[in-house]
């Protein structure tokens, strides 16, 4: 029965270092392969007037809008500014609201 034992033993050491190799190979895979980017801005332009619908993930770089409109960012998207900003044009219609 001790050649059993050993050759369990042996069968699970194997195991073992398979297991490690094949989880170091995809953790290499894994921290060597490129990172998911968001894609460039759909509005070069510093005006918007009406509806601005976001669906993906923007990245704005070095824009200041002037929003005369809606911006709506929906499921998946998002919209980061970098160096920029929003400026809101004023209701008028709504004044007493505030």
């Amino acid at each position: 029965m001790s050649s059993r034992s050993e050759r369990n033993g042996k069968a699970l050491t194997c195991l073992i270092i398979w297991s490690v190799a094949l989880g170091g190979l995809f953790a290499a895979f894994v921290a060597l392969s490129p990172a998911a980017r968001a894609g460039t801005c759909d509005q070069v332009g510093g005006v918007i007037t009406g509806d601005w619908t976001i669906t993906t993930a923007q990245v704005c770089t070095g824009i200041v809008y002037s929003v005369d409109g809606s911006i709506n960012i929906n499921s998946g998207g998002s919209l980061t500014l970098v160096n920029g900003g929003l400026s809101f044009s004023k209701d008028t219609a709504h004044e007493g609201y505030a």
